[in-house]
């Protein structure tokens, strides 16, 4: 599983730059560049309710560096039969408020 870096702070799933969910998906099946890819599994932190399982995100054990890729990317020299091969993933997009401001910086053609 590749070790994954997310700057998608405004994700519910983001935990100091590392993803609490064992799975995520990069759309994009026809990019042809890092800005036509993004993170399908990307969903808005929403700050005045608690919609989400209760669980302490802040516990160095609960956050995983890695973690499995479903990637659509057709074009991705990484995408093994629609998952990540890379070791290190980047999902970039510090301010993102939706899931299409949201991209995988490791896209290569």
């Amino acid at each position: 599983m590749p070790k994954l870096k997310c700057d998608a702070k405004t994700c519910a799933f983001n935990s100091k730059e590392y993803c609490c969910k064992s799975i995520i998906r990069i759309i994009g099946p026809t990019a042809k560049t890092t800005a036509d890819t993004a993170c399908g599994s990307y969903h808005a932190r929403k700050h005045d309710t608690y919609d989400t399982e209760f669980a302490s995100m802040e516990a160095s054990e609960s956050i995983n560096q890695y973690v499995s890729i479903d990637c659509e990317s057709k074009n991705c020299k990484f995408n093994r039969n629609h998952k990540c091969s890379s070791d290190h993933v980047h999902i970039e997009k510090g301010k993102s408020n939706q899931m299409t401001e949201t991209m995988c910086e490791t896209f290569c053609e």
